[in-house]
This record gives C-alpha cells, sequence and structure tokens, in this order.
C-alpha cells in the first residue's frame, strides 16, 4: 500500500481511537482514488469506525479532502461496525487453558474480584489468538489500548502479572503492549505487564496494515519465538482435524 495512504490511515485511527494531540500528526495531500483505497483498508480491517472519528476531528487539517468523507459514508452506509469480540477468549494448549480456567474460577471466587482485570486479560488472550492462527488484529490492538485507557484506575496489574506468568503469557501479552506503544502513542507506564521492547513490534502492526489487500501472516519463527506452546498446540490440532475431514 502506499506509503501516503498508511501515514494518512495510521493518523486517522491514532486520533479517532486516542485522539492524541500531536502536533506532527498531519494529514498528507493524496488523490481521489487514494482517499476511497485508505477507506476500503480501514473497512476490511474493522476500524472504519475509527477512521470517521479522527476525520471528524482532523476537518480542519490542511490537507483533508471531502473524498475521505465521502468515501466513509458511502462505505460505511450508516450501518455499525462488530465491535472486537473477546467473550470467546481461549487458550489451544490444554495445560495453559487449564491453568486460566483456574485463574478465573479463582478470582470470581474472591472477596476482591477484578472484573476489569480479568477482562483485561481476555483481550489480551484474544489478541494472543488471532496472533497464532491469522495475523494482528488491528481492531484488538486499539481494543486493548482503549481498554487500558479507559480502565486505568480499575485494573489490578499486580494481578495481571502474576496470571500472565502462570500461564505463560508474558512474552506475547509484551509484544501487543510494544505495538501500542510504538504505533499509537503509549507510554510504556501505560501499560505495566510490558516486560521490555520489543523492536519487531512496530513492523507486526504495520505489516497487517501496508498488506492488507495481500496474502500475508506472522511467520511461523515470529509465533514460535513469542507464543510456542500456543503455536505448536495450534498446528497440531489443526492437523488432527485434517485427518478427521479427509477420513470422513
Amino acid at each position: 500500500m502506499h506509503s501516503f495512504i498508511t501515514h494518512n490511515l495510521i493518523t486517522l485511527l491514532e486520533r479517532g481511537a486516542f485522539n492524541q494531540p500531536k502536533a506532527e500528526a498531519r494529514l498528507l495531500p493524496m488523490s481521489p482514488h487514494k482517499w476511497r483505497k485508505l477507506v476500503d483498508a480501514a473497512a476490511s480491517l474493522n476500524i472504519l469506525r475509527f477512521v470517521a472519528r479522527g476525520a471528524e476531528i482532523m476537518r480542519d487539517d490542511k490537507a483533508f479532502s471531502p473524498t475521505l468523507t465521502a468515501a466513509i459514508t458511502a462505505r460505511h452506509g450508516g450501518k455499525d461496525e462488530v465491535p472486537f469480540d473477546y467473550s470467546n477468549a481461549h487458550l489451544f494448549n490444554h495445560w495453559t487453558q487449564k491453568k486460566l480456567d483456574e485463574v478465573r474460577e479463582e478470582e470470581m471466587n474472591s472477596h476482591n474480584t477484578s472484573d476489569e482485570t480479568l477482562t483485561l486479560l481476555d483481550i489480551i488472550i484474544k489478541n494472543t489468538e488471532h496472533i497464532v492462527t491469522k495475523d494482528t488484529s488491528i481492531e484488538g490492538i486499539i481494543t486493548m489500548g482503549q481498554y487500558v485507557r479507559e480502565q486505568r484506575e480499575a485494573i489490578d496489574y499486580d494481578k495481571l502479572r502474576l496470571w500472565l506468568a502462570y500461564i505463560g503469557l508474558v512474552q506475547i501479552a509484551s509484544v501487543e503492549g510494544n505495538m501500542l506503544i510504538s504505533c499509537m502513542g503509549f507510554e510504556a507506564e501505560e501499560l505495566p505487564f510490558v516486560i521490555k521492547p520489543y523492536h519487531k513490534a512496530k513492523h507486526l502492526f504495520m505489516n497487517s496494515i501496508t498488506k492488507v489487500f495481500g496474502k500475508h501472516s506472522f511467520s511461523t519463527m515470529t509465533r514460535m519465538n513469542i507464543a510456542m506452546l500456543e503455536t505448536i498446540s495450534h498446528r497440531f490440532v489443526s492437523a488432527i482435524s485434517l485427518v478427521t475431514d479427509i477420513e470422513e
């Protein structure tokens, strides 16, 4: 995808999802065709609602084009996008899923249950599922960032860190958090579960955007580095399912 389209999409996404008031965040002039391509990309990634909000905020930008508004209206058609669904978040490995079930049960029976922390755990796990099976979910990472900002006082990060360590998701949760830091202007202090910088995080996030219209996914090596058990377990389950389908 053209670099101007990518730049404008990220700028609109950041403003629309988080309203980041960066002085340097300016739109670049583009042809009507490129503005329509931007809207097509946002729709494919299920983030058009954020881009539409960003467009409203940045209407006074010198490079803003009425074509953007028209394309959003034509593509959106007044219909709401289905929000990121993390209600059925699960893991592929039997033992990690068992640990996750234990965490959920113990926390729900606790005298000081933190629903907000459990929800953030579910969002992290749903993003992990996308990474293991497909690619980065731009919508999922944005959803995580919004939830962190909205519930910053209610989330118990001490509990979350313990859960991630117990289940075995410290590395991949850190990668997901690094995507917000490197691409959406978050500070490391906002994401206390991020253990260290992960320099490939920006590439992994941007790759889903720049190659939205082509075939792309995480490399197997990257998946193995950040989520070995889940990757191996998913491959094993998929292989078993394939053999079963062939036999039937």
